[in-house]
């Protein structure tokens, strides 16, 4: 997926969030040598969100899931932990966890905690 198009989705997903009673806390966050897409906070949910997209339907849906290989993982949960030890103090929520977000033609996935810590 393009830059250009990697935007145009998470500036989708912002939207809809924000009209969901979401505050996005940053966007493209890079820290630990990794980046998250969205990171966003409601009612003491703080949400660390990859998004992904496809225009394609026939494979978009598998080539989302596809995407979230161990190494990304990784990087995912660097940078989570960055923004965590950088704004501890300025942030209250009760829990957190991770969204893979994926557009497929028109159609918006939500799935959470899309993969375990387990080596």
């Amino acid at each position: 997926m393009s830059t250009q198009k990697g935007d145009l989705y998470e500036d989708l997903l912002s939207k809809i969030l924000v009209s969901q009673g979401w505050i996005i806390l940053a966007k493209k966050y890079i820290g630990g040598g990794g980046e998250i897409d969205i990171i966003a906070i409601r009612e003491g949910e703080l949400c660390f969100i990859e998004v992904k997209g496809r225009d394609d339907i026939n494979g978009g849906y598998d080539s989302i899931f596809t995407s979230m290989t161990k190494k990304k993982q990784r990087a995912l949960t660097a940078c989570s932990m960055n923004f965590l030890q950088k704004y501890e103090k300025q942030i209250v929520f009760e829990f957190c966890y991770f969204v893979l977000c994926g557009f497929v033609g028109e159609e918006l996935f939500w799935i959470e905690n899309p993969f375990d810590q387990e080596e």
